[in-house]
């Protein structure tokens, strides 16, 4: 469990099915790590990479809705499509998990994949999620592994 110190009654491992902050909030805690306020716009596995879009809807991620400009973010749980919640944008020191491809090594560079919510380290035909990286090795496809957000993760725009 997170620690979250402000704002106060944030509790990031649950879900709702009625709005009880505002969307796009943002909720700081421990060790620098930093959740926004959702709403599902699809079922979210727990543990999938998401895009954010600028309404605040969260959708597993895909390259075509990263190449759109959308704010990436890691689902800690899981979401039915309508439900409320908190995903983290920023954190570490292995609080956090993402769901990898198989194989995917510890601190390489991820980038978005075939399988919406997952990430991979293979840069074929995909796009660059820069600021996210994992602490230990993918050992299956979809499994939900250990990793640091150092930064706001938002797209890395192609040359």
């Amino acid at each position: 469990m997170t620690r979250i110190y402000s704002p106060v009654g944030v509790n990031v491992d649950t879900v709702d099915s009625a709005q009880t902050f505002e969307l796009g909030t943002e909720a700081q805690g421990q060790d620098g790590s930093k959740f926004v306020y959702v709403l599902a716009d699809a079922t979210i596995t727990q543990y999938n990479a998401v895009a954010i879009a600028k309404d605040f809807g969260a959708t597993p991620i895909t390259k075509a809705l990263v190449d759109a400009g959308n704010q990436v973010g890691v689902a800690q749980v899981a979401f039915a499509a309508g439900q409320y919640g908190w995903v983290a944008t920023k954190g570490g020191n292995d609080l956090l998990r993402v769901t990898a491809k198989n194989g995917c090594a510890v601190g390489v560079a991820l980038y978005t994949c075939g399988t919406a919510g997952y990430l991979d380290d293979t840069a074929a035909s995909q796009t660059l999620v820069n600021g996210i990286v994992l602490t230990d090795t993918a050992t299956s496809s979809g499994a939900a592994e250990e990793c640091r957000v150092f930064t706001d993760l938002f797209p890395t725009p192609a040359p």
